[in-house]
């Protein structure tokens, strides 16, 4: 079973009755049309909800198959018109563009509050997007602005915080500041769920001197520990594994794979939607 979420907000469930072969031509059909370059041939019609249940891209695909069978249900609402490119499933719930959670059993999507309106609103950043095994609480990161005299905040203004949230209300449950150095501004690179309703993330800092990147860990509010990388890398890639974090990174010019031990209290997830792509269980593919 695949779900598709595309461009305008909608989302649709591909199901298989034989073989794989189907399922692989749709899925780069529709990632082909979700990145805005589809091949001619490759572009899905949109099925109608009154129509019926199938695409014509669909169909080709199956014929290509040599009769494999793939279901194509009606194109839903996912909540919102404007998310952004993620989808993550977990505890009978999708997490649809960083803002909206959609039931898998039908029911109604319930919107992520985005917090107060104006410049203390804070805006979903699309990816990393986590949702633990039973999908309580949802992890979600966005951009943070303490201004509120209106005035749009500037790069060195702007936070990312972390956010935990109710996927049954859309309520935020905590938040708190992901960014290393509590005034410098930077970045976030990766971030993962570990055992224990704990958070990883690797992220950086601008200081004066250069920039200096950390590992970092969090639970229920709170930054729990934290681990500057040796010297000043410019972090090009990072990815969570068991009890490790690996970062391609170059340093004094020359470009390294380094390994990092997360420590014997720390260990990634392995169900729900613990990283940026799902699990080993669970994976999604998007535009290249």
């Amino acid at each position: 079973m695949a779900y598709l979420y595309t461009a305008d907000g909608r989302l649709a469930r591909v199901d298989e009755a034989a073989g794989g072969d189907a399922v692989r031509a749709a899925r780069r059909a529709f990632i082909g049309a979700r990145s805005g370059n589809p091949k001619p041939n490759d572009v899905p019609a949109i099925p109608d909800a009154k129509a019926g249940t199938r695409s014509k891209g669909l169909q080709a695909a199956i014929a290509a198959d040599g009769g494999t069978e793939l279901m194509l249900s009606a194109m839903v609402d996912g909540g919102i018109p404007d998310g952004g490119a993620s989808l993550a499933i977990a505890g009978g719930r999708l997490l649809v563009g960083a803002r909206a959670l959609v039931p898998l059993d039908g029911g109604a999507p319930v919107l992520v509050m985005d917090g107060d309106d104006g410049a203390a609103a804070r805006i979903p950043i699309a990816e990393p997007a986590l949702l633990p095994p039973a999908g309580l609480p949802g992890h979600l990161f966005a951009r943070a602005c303490a201004r509120t005299d209106g005035i749009p905040c500037s790069m060195q203004e702007e936070r990312v915080v972390l956010r935990a949230m109710n996927p049954e209300s859309g309520h935020v449950v905590w938040e708190v500041d992901a960014l290393p150095n509590d005034t410098a501004p930077g970045a976030v690179y990766e971030a993962a769920l570990l055992q224990g309703d704990a958070v990883g993330v690797l992220a950086d800092a601008a200081l004066p001197e250069g920039r200096q990147a950390w590992i970092q860990f969090f639970a229920r509010g709170a930054r729990v520990g934290s681990c500057p990388l040796p010297e000043r890398p410019y972090v090009a890639g990072a990815a969570f594994q068991e009890q490790h974090l690996y970062v391609v990174l170059s340093r004094n010019g020359v470009w390294r794979l380094e390994v990092y031990r997360l420590g014997k209290d720390f260990k990634v997830e392995d169900r729900g939607w613990p990283q940026r792509h799902g699990s080993s269980a669970r994976t999604r593919s998007e535009p290249p």
